[in-house]
């Protein structure tokens, strides 16, 4: 059971390339800190029997309120249950991914401009 802190692999201006490296059902994702994105995309890698959600919030850390489900262009949860990604549609302050059931670890990419 581990934080896992969203690490920049990529970018120095935007587009910027986050991502939660090697997370397990029993770790729990810190909030990526990451406003005013017009065009966010989500990507998840090794997913074996794992649910991968994206939730968010459109209040600062210090606010302290529950994420909800976030979702893609028609309206859907974001919630993958294979390798893929997906467009978000939301506009949010921070944003959180949770891993639920699987085996070993998934790597999850956000990306925005």
């Amino acid at each position: 059971m581990a934080d896992i802190t969203p690490q920049r692999v990529q970018g120095e201006h935007t587009p910027r390339v986050y991502k939660w490296e090697g997370v397990t059902s029993a770790d729990t994702c810190l909030p990526l800190v990451y406003p005013g994105l017009q065009d966010k995309t989500f990507q998840v890698e090794g997913v074996s029997g794992h649910t991968v959600t994206l939730t968010g919030t459109v209040a600062p850390i210090s606010e302290a309120l529950t994420e909800f489900g976030l979702t893609d262009g028609t309206g859907t949860a974001i919630s993958l249950t294979a390798d893929g990604g997906s467009f978000v549609l939301e506009n949010v302050y921070t944003y959180v991914p949770v891993v639920t059931g699987g085996s070993g670890g998934v790597d999850i990419y956000l990306i925005g401009a």
